[in-house]
C-alpha cells in the first residue's frame, strides 16, 4: 500500500523526536544514515498495512496522546463522544432517562439512567469503565471530571498494564482502580459502592463485517467483535446493569442499529 504524506510526516516526526508541526516547516532537514535506516523500516511496516499508531506507539485522544501498541485497541474519535456525554450528565444532572447521541457515521452514543436517586455533589458515586483498553476512556473522565472516583476493568491482563502505564503517565494512578473482571459480574468493588454508573465502549462489531487488513490483521478481535451482529456483549453488559441495584445506568458506544435492539 501507498502511504500519504501526513503519515510520513508522522513517521519522521517519530524518527527525529520532533513535533510533527517541526517537521512541516524545516523540509530542509538531512537525516542522518541511521536515522534514514529506522525511517524506511517504519515506512515498510506501514506499507504492509501496520497502523501508525502502533509504530510510533502513540495515539491522540480527547487531545492528550495515550501510549497504544498490539495489546490494546486503538482510540477513536467517535469515542470523543462518550467524553462528552458523559460530562453533559455530570453538568446536567443524573436523572432518568434515555437518550441517543450521534457519534459517527452509523455509530452513537447510548445512555440510559435508570433512576434518580444520586444525593448532592455525586456523594458516594463511582463511575465504573468496563473493557478499558488502553485506559483512554477511564483516564479522560478522571482528568475531566476530578471530584469522581473511577474503577477501570477488563478481561485483559495485557491491556490492564497499557491502562496502568497511561494512568502514571498522566498522574491519576493514585484515582484509578484497575481491576481484572469479566464485564462486572466480579466487580465486587463496584457493588460495594452506594452506586456506580457505567461508561464502555465494548467491542461491537459483527463477525461477519469486512475490516481493511490494518484493523483485521493487527488490533486485538476480543476488543472489536462482538458475536454474529456485534451486539452479545452489549446485551449481556445492559442486562447487568438493568439487574444491579447499585447501578444507576449506562453510557454506551454502539451502532445504532445495536441501539433500537436495546431498547426493544
Amino acid at each position: 500500500m501507498n502511504i500519504t504524506p501526513l503519515e510520513k510526516e508522522l513517521l519522521l516526526s517519530h524518527v527525529l523526536q520532533k513535533p510533527r508541526e517541526w517537521v512541516f516547516v524545516h523540509p530542509e532537514i538531512e537525516l542522518t544514515e541511521e536515522q534514514k535506516e529506522e525511517f524506511e523500516k517504519l515506512v515498510e511496516r506501514r506499507k504492509n498495512h501496520e497502523p501508525i499508531a502502533y509504530i510510533i506507539n502513540e495515539k491522540e485522544f480527547y487531545g492528550r496522546k495515550f501510549y497504544v501498541d498490539n495489546r490494546v485497541l486503538i482510540p477513536r474519535p467517535s469515542t470523543e463522544t462518550l467524553i462528552d456525554e458523559m460530562k453533559r450528565l455530570f453538568k446536567t444532572g443524573l436523572k432518568k432517562q434515555r437518550s441517543i447521541k450521534k457519534a459517527d457515521n452509523e455509530i452513537i452514543i447510548f445512555t440510559e439512567i435508570f433512576e434518580n436517586k444520586l444525593p448532592s455533589k455525586n456523594d458516594g458515586l463511582l463511575i465504573t469503565e468496563i473493557g478499558t483498553g488502553s485506559g483512554c476512556i477511564g483516564i479522560t473522565l478522571a482528568l475531566e471530571i476530578p471530584d469522581i472516583e473511577i474503577i477501570c476493568t477488563d478481561i485483559s491482563k495485557d491491556a490492564l498494564e497499557v491502562a496502568k502505564q497511561n494512568a502514571k503517565t498522566h498522574n491519576v494512578l493514585n484515582r484509578i482502580k484497575f481491576i481484572k473482571s469479566d464485564l462486572i459480574e466480579s466487580n465486587h468493588e463496584s457493588r460495594i459502592a452506594d452506586r456506580y454508573l457505567v461508561v464502555s465502549n465494548p467491542p461491537y462489531i459483527p463477525q461477519v463485517d469486512s475490516l481493511p487488513p490494518d484493523v483485521y490483521d493487527f488490533e486485538p478481535h476480543q476488543a472489536l467483535f462482538g458475536g454474529y451482529d456485534g451486539s452479545d456483549l452489549l446485551t449481556k453488559l445492559h442486562k447487568q446493569c438493568l439487574n444491579d441495584p447499585y447501578c444507576i445506568g449506562c453510557v454506551l458506544e454502539m451502532r445504532e442499529e445495536q441501539a433500537k435492539k436495546l431498547t426493544q
